[in-house]
């Protein structure tokens, strides 16, 4: 067997093992004597020689290690966001989706969680440093159950960065893609309990084969009021998902 070198890191303490053989080589007890004088120079090294009866000699020498690293004890030193949402027919998923993976690509953490879950489940708000809220634009209106939400947890969505955002077919329109010029939002703003510290306004998305007869007619009515597209066979995404991702990066920035 010849000259052999084995390190072992310890989980909890580090230590360096090294086995050699044959027991009588002068090369490992050079290399021996330099492993005991440089450890000896890290401080408080205790090199211990243990000489078992065969022609092999293991020798544990302890290393003390400084710790460089930032990570406190029970603390997660990476930023997290939770994005609440309501989605009627899966868009805004969708964009609660494309903004939890820009927060993850920009080295944060984010979660999505939709309101109604949060509501019967409960939600741990200590995990969080930064909350968004979204919700599509329906008929005008949103869900009741959005307001319901925000004025039940006023205090714990106002003890962090929070932002609001919603997303309407009408912001497609560049004068009614912005927060004073989209009159949803400044409806949602007028009635919510909770005033978000930040709102975004999100264009939608037109895609009448998915929707019901009723919502095919409701909308149609809406989009002839305002130029927008009547033929039932259209699918037009209007979502500026770059935007998307950028807000979730500025999301993550207000923690």
């Amino acid at each position: 067997m010849g000259d052999c070198l084995l390190i072992r890191f310890g989980r909890h303490q580090p230590r360096i093992e090294v086995a050699v053989a044959p027991w009588r080589s002068r090369n490992v007890r050079i290399f021996l004597g330099t492993m005991l004088t440089v450890s000896a120079r890290l401080g408080r090294c205790q090199p211990r020689c243990v000489a078992p009866s065969g022609a092999l000699a293991q020798y544990d020498i302890m290393v003390p290690v400084k710790r460089t690293s930032t990570l406190q004890e029970g603390k997660d030193p990476m930023k997290s966001v939770l994005v609440f949402y309501v989605s009627r027919r899966g868009h805004t998923a969708r964009v609660a989706r494309t903004i939890c993976e820009s927060i993850t690509a920009s080295g944060g953490r984010a979660e999505m969680m939709e309101i109604r879950e949060a509501v019967h489940e409960g939600v741990d708000w200590s995990r969080y440093d930064v909350v968004a809220v979204g919700a599509p634009v329906i008929y005008g209106t949103y869900d009741k159950e959005v307001f319901q939400f925000v004025a039940d947890n006023r205090d714990a969505l106002d003890g962090k960065p929070n932002s609001f955002f919603n997303v309407s077919v009408v912001a497609r329109n560049p004068e009614k893609a912005t927060v004073e010029g989209n009159r949803y939002m400044q409806k949602f703003l007028q009635r919510s309990a909770w005033k978000p510290k930040e709102a975004k306004v999100i264009a939608g998305k037109v895609d009448y084969p998915a929707w019901p007869w009723y919502d095919v007619l409701m909308i149609q009515m809406i989009m002839k009021m305002t130029n927008g597209p009547t033929d039932r066979r259209a699918v037009i995404d209007y979502t500026d998902w770059d935007d998307v991702r950028a807000y979730g990066r500025h999301l993550l920035s207000l923690a």
